[in-house]
């Protein structure tokens, strides 16, 4: 499974890298990325907040307030 991910990474930064022209500010690729990459995550569920904890922008657990 390691091997699969490495594998997955790979190949989502060569897409993001040919289409990094198109999207002028570095903030939208990286969100951008980081969506698809929490789409392919195995999250249980594929809402906002698990996407974003999977992305790493929010501690597990902690709230917004």
């Amino acid at each position: 499974m390691p091997q699969d991910s490495a594998v997955w990474r790979s190949s989502l930064d060569d897409v993001f890298a040919r289409v990094a022209g198109a999207v002028g500010r570095a903030e939208p690729r990286g969100w951008a990325k980081a969506y698809v990459t929490g789409l392919l995550a195995p999250v249980e569920r594929k809402n906002s907040w698990q996407l974003a904890e999977a992305a790493g922008w929010f501690p597990t657990g902690a709230g917004i307030c």
